[in-house]
């Protein structure tokens, strides 16, 4: 459990550093009434949540059911799930976070 969390943490620091590189303004942990999601990120008057999921294959209908909830909730028109890897068969929802930057001025 603790090795989990640990990667995580590390993984949503990862993730920090992307959206930095890419000169990405977000808010990290970011809550609204019941909802939060790991980054909020606002521009030209439009939001979109980022969950992050290090650990790609574990409870993923949880996963892509919690994202709508809060595109819906947090008012975003667009979620994306973030994952250290993906295949070919990961839901449209899912980006790599190596991709994320590109994803993000689309």
């Amino acid at each position: 459990f603790l090795e989990r969390k640990t990667q995580s943490i590390q993984f949503k620091r990862s993730v920090a550093r992307e959206l930095d590189k890419a000169g990405i303004a977000y808010k990290q942990d970011y809550c609204e009434g019941i909802y939060s999601t790991d980054f909020l990120i606002e521009r030209d008057g439009k939001r979109i949540a980022l969950e992050c999921k290090a650990n790609v294959g574990r409870d993923l209908e949880k996963t892509v059911a919690i994202l709508e909830l809060l595109k819906l909730g947090l008012e975003c028109g667009r979620g994306l799930i973030v994952v250290p890897y993906h295949d070919n068969e990961a839901p449209s929802e899912f980006v790599c976070v190596s991709d994320l930057a590109s994803r993000l001025s689309t």
